[in-house]
């Protein structure tokens, strides 16, 4: 079998073989829950009057589309039954934040270090008010379980009025968030700050053992110059290490540019990783490494490695230069956004800009896009307002255009990048 087609004949019941396919494209999913969305799709659609089948499901990919539809329609139809207002939809779905504390990176500013991939480019000097930041109504700060910080700019270099990275992360636990991630780029040895910061951290971490930190780094082959990169990669680490319950690696290379294929990275940092682990007890348990070094210990754990490198910011402008953007094209294909994205009725993630300004959608394509509403100037409960009234308009949408959105002839991203 090498596909499965869905009806809304509730009669046409789905058989063992294609749950099979199913279970097996699904990544984890049971074949009880499968048949379960299954049959509650037929159910839904059975009545409106749409394209009976939906699209033959071949891929991994089209197994998503299914399943983002179903719960799509399913927040739809039957919100009215669960919520009394959307106030208590909100509170619900929302749990995760992520803070830009600002668009600065002292690499960039070096184009000895500058890294030739970099979505965010040159940025516009931006740091968050940190006044505003903790001025935000405490209805805000319950929503969260986790905290992220990063994105754009280095964490380490954010000051504003005397307040740092450690300032907004103290009001980030005294206001109860237990889990807090940071995205760091490699350290510079010769900026002060990173040496302060890290004392700071590894300060709060002392005083707050039970809020976990999590340190993001990532190993490519964007720097002019590796060696100097690696060295700045090492000093992270072993910095990160000093504060963080774990230490995250992704490996993110691009198969456009033959000396940055994966490949030729993975080969590299594999050499890297004995040198950077070389004063650390590691140990192989349950399927985690566990890294040791005096009384600290730390989790280390690897992503799936990436080949997504966006055409966006300082990636474009090396692309083209090199002459490379049509073999970009032709390699990554053209830019798609699916019919039901991350941000369609969905507030799992809230994004605060610099400025203020947010968003609901953590994808790179969305990270040029202007912010609709801005949270500093116009506060929380207008922006429950605000995401009520987006959030009615696209159950609408999806009401009003649920056969083109089926059938991909539609898509309700509205975060789309644009050149800048």
């Amino acid at each position: 079998m090498d596909s499965v087609t869905i009806t809304s004949r509730i009669g046409r019941m789905i058989s063992h073989k294609e749950l099979d396919f199913l279970e097996d494209i699904s990544g984890g999913i049971s074949r009880k829950d499968l048949a379960k969305r299954v049959i509650d799709y037929q159910m839904m659609v059975r009545n409106k009057g749409i394209d009976p089948s939906f699209p033959p499901i071949k891929t991994t990919e089209d197994l998503e589309h299914f399943l983002k539809i179903h719960w799509a329609m399913s927040i739809v139809e039957r919100y009215n039954d669960h919520f009394n207002n959307f106030s208590e939809f909100f509170e619900k779905d929302t749990h995760y934040l992520c803070l830009t504390l600002n668009d600065i990176c002292d690499k960039y500013e070096d184009t000895s270090k500058r890294c030739s991939h970099c979505a965010a480019g040159k940025g516009k000097g931006q740091t968050m008010d940190f006044f505003k930041l903790t001025g935000i109504d405490q209805r805000f700060w319950s929503l969260f379980r986790h905290a992220a910080i990063g994105r754009k700019g280095e964490p380490f270099l954010y000051n504003s009025y005397g307040n740092d990275l450690s300032s907004v992360v103290d009001y980030l636990i005294v206001k109860g968030i237990p889990e807090i991630s940071f995205y760091f780029g490699v350290f510079n040895e010769d900026n002060p700050d990173y040496l302060i910061q890290t004392r700071e951290m590894e300060n709060l971490k002392l005083r707050n053992p039970f809020v976990r930190f999590i340190s993001g780094l990532t190993y490519h082959p964007f720097s002019p110059d590796m060696d100097c990169f690696e060295q700045g990669f090492r000093y992270a680490f072993d910095s990160c290490f000093r504060f963080s319950d774990e230490i995250s690696i992704e490996l993110l290379a691009s198969n456009v540019e033959e000396e940055t294929s994966m490949e030729n990275l993975a080969s590299r940092f594999e050499t890297f990783r004995k040198a950077l682990l070389m004063n650390y007890e590691v140990v192989e348990k349950e399927g985690n490494t566990i890294i040791t070094k005096g009384l600290k210990r730390a989790l280390l754990s690897y992503k799936q490695p990436n080949t997504s490198v966006y055409a966006m910011g300082e990636y474009k402008k090396t692309l083209l230069k090199k002459g490379l953007k049509e073999k970009y094209d032709e390699v990554m294909g053209e830019i798609t956004y699916p019919p039901i994205c991350a941000s369609t009725l969905s507030h799992k993630y809230i994004v605060i800009e610099p400025d203020g300004g947010l968003k609901n959608c953590v994808s790179f394509e969305g990270m040029h896009t202007k912010s609709q509403f801005n949270l500093f100037e116009e506060g929380y409960g207008n922006m429950v307002m605000w995401l009520g009234s987006r959030f009615h308009e696209q159950r609408d949408t999806i009401k009003s255009r649920l056969e083109d959105l089926i059938h991909k002839r539609h898509n309700m991203c509205d975060c789309k990048y644009t050149d800048d």
